[in-house]
C-alpha cells in the first residue's frame, strides 16, 4: 500500500520502481489483457476482477488513501510501465 501511495505521489518513485498506479476497473481489465498486473487493490469481493501477481481486499477508506479520489472506482492496479522503445 505505501508503495502504491509513493508510486501515485511522485515522479521519482514512478521512475525508480519501473511501476505506475492505474486507476478504474475498465483501464485495468485493459491492460491486463496484454500485461500482468503486479498488485491489485479491490474493495468489494462482489465484483470479478482480473488475475494478479497479488491481489489486497481493501477497505474503501484505504482505496481513497492509495488512488487520492474521494470517491474511487472499486479497484486499482500497481503495474510496470511500459518498455521504451529507442
Amino acid at each position: 500500500v505505501k508503495l502504491a501511495v509513493k508510486v501515485r505521489k511522485e515522479k521519482a518513485a514512478r521512475q525508480l520502481e519501473k511501476k505506475v498506479l492505474i486507476i478504474g476497473s475498465k483501464q485495468i481489465r485493459e491492460y491486463a489483457s496484454h500485461s500482468p498486473i503486479d498488485a491489485l487493490f479491490v474493495c468489494d469481493e462482489g465484483v470479478s476482477y482480473p488475475r494478479a501477481k497479488e491481489t489486497y481486499l481493501v477497505s474503501e477508506e484505504l482505496l481513497q488513501k492509495i488512488t487520492g479520489l474521494s470517491s474511487p472506482e472499486k479497484m486499482a492496479a500497481l503495474v510496470s510501465l511500459p518498455v521504451e522503445k529507442s
